[in-house]
C-alpha cells in the first residue's frame, strides 16, 4: 500500500514538472518570437517568466541575460483600470533598439498610493514583494537570477509605500528597479546587478550668477568625491552643470549640489557720503589815501585854474601867480564779517555676496590725453590720433563683506579719491590721489566712518600807507578761513542668513555598497 502511494505521489509530482516545463518551452518560443521581431521588452519578461517555471534550463537563463539591457530600456508601463483599483501593464512603444541605442531615456519614478497599511508576512521573498506591493497598487516582475532562498518574516505597523519597499529591500537583500509610475523589476542586489540593472540618467542644474569661479571648482569636487560621479559637466556660458550616472547617485548628488550652490549670505550696504564745508571771512581797519593828486592852479602862461571832478578838499601852496592845490580824500573807519556753512550727503545702497567685493563711484569719469603723434610742417605725413584713457575722478569705493554670523561681519574698505590739481605736466593735467584701506568688524544695524577727507585754507592780508601799516589802527586787515570734510559711513544690514544659519535638507543616500533606490 505504502508503495503505490509513492508511485502515485511520484507520478503526480513528474506530470506537474512536465506541465512547467510545457508552459516554460511555450513561454520561451513566444520569447524568440518576440526577440526577432525587436521586442527586446517582451522577449524579456517573457524568458524570465519561463526560467522562473523552469530554473533548471539554462538557456532561458541565457537568452534573458541576452536581451536584458535592451529589454528594460523598451518597456513602456501604462495604467489601466480594473474592478478594486489600477494594474500595471507592460507594453511595446513600438520603437527599434537602434533608435534607443545612444539617447538616455527619463528614469521612471514608482508612484504608489497615499493608504497606509500593516504587515505581519512569513514567506519567500517573491511572496513578500507581491503582497506588500498589492495593497499600494504597485506590482514587480522578477529577475531571473533572483532566487526565493528560505522564508523570511516581514511585520510592519501603519507605514507607507515608500516605507514599505525600504524595509522590504533591506530585509530581502533586494531591490527594484522602476519599469514605470506601477511596475518595478525586483533584483538581487550585488555591485554587479546595480550595474547592470539600474537606471542611468542626466540631471541639469542651474548656477546662480553670484558663484565665482573658485567656488564652482570646489563644489564640483566636493560633490563627485562624495558620490563617486562617473560624468561631471560644466557649461559656464549658459550656467549649467550636467551630471550623468546611475538614478541612486545623480538624484542626490544633483540635490546636494544645489544647496551648496543657494546658501550664500548677502549683505545690504547703506552708504552715505556727507560732504561739510563752512566758510568765514574778517575785514577790519582804517583805510587811509594812499595817491595825492597834484592841481596847477597858477594863472601863469594864461592858465585857468580849475578843479577836477573828485577831489573835494585842497591843500595849497605857493604865491603869486605860482600856486599849487594838493587834493586830499577822507579816511574810512570799517569793519565787517561773513560766515557761511553747507552740507551735501548723497546715499546709496550696494548689495553685496558673502566674499565678493561690491564698488561704487560718485563723480565724473574725465578723459586723459596720454600719447600724441606730432607730424613734421609741410611734410604731409600722416598722424594717427591720439591715445585718450578715462579716469574716474571722485569717490571709488570697494567693500567686501565677510558675515560671520546673523549678529556681526567684518567688512574690508577701499576708499580712493581722484581730483584734478588744475596743473599740467607736458599738456597733461595733474591728479591728485589719495587711497584709504581699512578693515573693520562690526554688528548689522551699526554705522561705521570708514573714510574721511579733510581739507581747509586760511588767508590773511593787511594793506595801508608804508610807516603807518605797522600801526592796526592805519591799515586794513583781512582774513579768511575755508573747511572741508567729506565723510563716508557704511550701514550693513543682512538680508540673506550665512550657511552656519540656514536650514537645509537631509539627504539619504544609503552606503557605497547598497545606495537607496530613489522612489521620488
Amino acid at each position: 500500500m505504502k508503495v503505490s502511494i509513492r508511485i502515485v505521489a511520484l507520478m503526480v509530482g513528474l506530470g506537474v514538472c512536465l506541465m512547467g516545463a510545457g508552459a516554460a518551452g511555450k513561454l520561451f518560443k513566444e520569447g524568440r518570437v518576440a526577440e526577432k521581431e525587436g521586442r527586446y521588452g517582451a522577449a524579456y519578461l517573457l524568458y524570465s517568466q519561463a526560467y522562473a517555471l523552469h530554473p533548471g534550463n539554462g538557456e532561458y537563463k541565457a537568452r534573458a541575460d541576452a536581451v536584458r539591457r535592451q529589454g528594460i530600456m523598451q518597456l513602456d508601463v501604462k495604467p489601466k483600470e480594473m474592478d478594486g483599483g489600477l494594474e500595471a501593464e507592460a507594453t511595446l512603444p513600438g520603437i527599434e533598439a537602434e533608435d534607443l541605442k545612444d539617447e538616455l531615456m527619463p528614469a521612471p519614478v514608482l508612484v504608489g498610493t497615499t493608504d497606509r497599511h500593516s504587515f505581519k508576512l512569513n514567506g519567500p521573498v517573491r511572496e513578500l514583494w507581491e503582497k506588500v506591493l498589492k495593497p499600494y497598487a504597485l506590482e514587480a516582475v522578477f529577475d531571473a537570477d533572483l532566487t526565493e532562498g528560505k522564508p523570511i518574516r516581514f511585520e510592519m505597523e501603519n507605514a507607507d509605500w515608500r516605507t514599505a519597499v525600504r524595509a522590504l529591500e533591506t530585509v530581502t537583500g533586494t531591490f527594484i528597479v522602476p519599469l514605470g509610475d506601477r511596475l518595478g523589476i525586483v533584483v538581487k542586489e550585488t555591485v554587479q546587478k546595480r550595474s547592470e540593472m539600474e537606471r542611468h540618467m542626466t540631471a541639469t542644474v542651474h548656477l546662480p550668477g553670484t558663484l565665482t569661479p573658485q567656488e564652482l571648482q570646489e563644489a564640483v569636487q566636493a560633490v563627485r568625491s562624495v558620490f563617486d560621479i562617473q560624468k561631471f559637466g560644466v557649461d559656464s556660458a549658459r550656467g549649467l552643470v550636467m551630471l550623468k550616472d546611475r538614478a541612486s547617485r545623480v538624484k542626490p548628488a544633483a540635490e546636494l549640489f544645489r544647496q551648496l550652490m543657494e546658501h550664500r549670505a548677502q549683505v545690504m550696504l547703506e552708504i552715505d557720503i556727507v560732504n561739510l564745508g563752512a566758510t568765514s571771512s574778517l575785514r577790519f581797519g582804517m583805510q587811509l589815501p594812499t595817491s595825492f593828486p597834484i592841481v596847477n592852479l597858477s594863472r601863469a602862461w594864461g592858465n585857468s585854474p580849475t578843479v577836477p571832478a573828485g577831489i573835494g578838499n585842497i591843500l595849497t601852496f605857493g604865491s603869486g601867480k605860482w600856486i599849487f592845490g594838493l587834493g586830499l580824500s577822507g579816511a574810512e573807519l570799517f569793519a565787517s564779517m561773513t560766515e557761511g556753512e553747507g552740507s551735501i550727503v548723497a546715499r546709496s545702497r550696494v548689495l553685496a555676496v558673502n566674499g565678493q567685493a561690491a564698488s561704487m563711484h560718485v563723480g565724473d569719469r574725465y578723459p586723459l590725453q596720454t600719447q600724441s603723434f606730432l607730424a613734421t610742417a609741410g611734410t604731409g605725413d600722416y598722424r594717427p590720433p591720439p591715445q585718450i584713457q578715462f579716469e574716474d575722478l571722485g569717490l571709488v569705493l570697494k567693500a567686501t563683506p565677510y558675515v560671520h554670523s546673523s549678529e556681526e561681519m567684518t567688512l574690508d574698505v577701499e576708499v580712493e579719491f581722484k581730483l584734478l590739481t588744475g596743473t599740467s605736466l607736458n599738456g597733461i593735467p595733474v591728479i591728485s590721489n589719495r587711497k584709504l584701506q581699512s578693515r573693520v568688524r562690526m554688528k548689522f544695524g551699526e554705522t561705521a566712518v570708514v573714510a574721511g577727507l579733510t581739507g581747509g585754507a586760511s588767508r590773511r592780508s593787511m594793506s595801508g600807507l608804508p610807516g603807518l601799516i605797522a600801526l592796526p589802527p592805519f591799515r586794513t586787515n583781512d582774513r579768511s578761513e575755508e573747511s572741508a570734510d567729506l565723510l563716508v559711513t557704511i550701514r550693513p544690514g543682512l538680508t540673506a542668513l550665512p550657511p552656519s544659519e540656514s536650514v537645509v535638507r537631509t539627504i539619504w543616500a544609503g552606503t557605497e555598497t547598497r545606495p537607496l533606490t530613489p522612489l521620488n
